[in-house]
């Protein structure tokens, strides 16, 4: 059987145009420099979505994190927590299944055995992460987590003064919806973050390095293996 031919396609003058149009000519640079972008503020990432981020869900009693978190550790488990009442930051390394202390994070299903994250119950150590930050019990808190490499040791990390709230419990005059409103720390509302030296000094990694150091008493970074 002869192949119906094909039916031509036919470009008219708007199309021909069209592709022949070559692309705008960028703007020449503006040289200026009297502007400085140190004092420029960077947004915070809670002022915007952040689903596809690592981030850690904290209220009274139980504490879990996002699949996010999930895929930067592909194989562990079992991870510890790491607290830095100084610096007031939160960090998660993943560890062992027989290591003292650790806490399982995730869970498995189905037959491919996928990885699902796994809600923590712990409220005495909610408590004592409550009365570290001042949080209200009464509200769920979210924090974006930022992945790090602290002398040689990855882990996850959390700012525990950068958070987003959410009331748990809506009064019976309150519209239902407001459950799902952010709250944000009061020195925000007037900024809409750290400037860039601020965020430079609280965030970059090899500020870290000097300035960091996670661990047991009495064990050094390197006998903290990734497991």
């Amino acid at each position: 059987m002869a192949k119906k031919p094909k039916t031509p396609v036919v470009k008219n003058a708007k199309t021909k145009a069209r592709a022949k149009r070559e692309p705008a000519p960028l703007e020449p640079v503006v040289h200026d420099d009297s502007i400085s972008i140190r004092s420029f503020q960077v947004p915070r990432g809670e002022l915007f979505a952040f689903t596809r981020k690592p981030s850690l869900s904290v209220n009274n009693t139980k504490i879990s994190v996002n699949s996010a978190c999930l895929e930067y550790f592909p194989d562990a488990v079992h991870i510890h927590f790491l607290v830095d009442d100084e610096g007031m930051r939160l960090g998660i390394i993943p560890r062992g299944e027989h290591d003292r202390d650790v806490q399982k994070w995730c869970a498995t299903r189905g037959k491919d055995g996928k990885r699902v994250p796994r809600q923590i119950t712990g409220p005495s150590f909610n408590a004592k992460l409550m009365r570290l930050t001042g949080w209200n019990s009464e509200n769920r808190y979210k924090l974006i987590g930022q992945f790090m490499c602290c002398n040689g040791q990855y882990l996850l990390l959390f700012d525990l003064a950068a958070f987003t709230a959410y009331p748990r419990n809506v009064a019976d005059d309150e519209d239902p919806q407001s459950a799902r409103i952010p709250r944000f720390p009061k020195e925000w509302e007037k900024q809409f973050g750290l400037t860039v030296e601020e965020h430079a000094e609280r965030y970059q990694i090899k500020k870290f390095k000097s300035n960091v150091a996670f661990g047991v008493k009495g064990e050094s970074q390197s006998e903290l293996p990734l497991s």
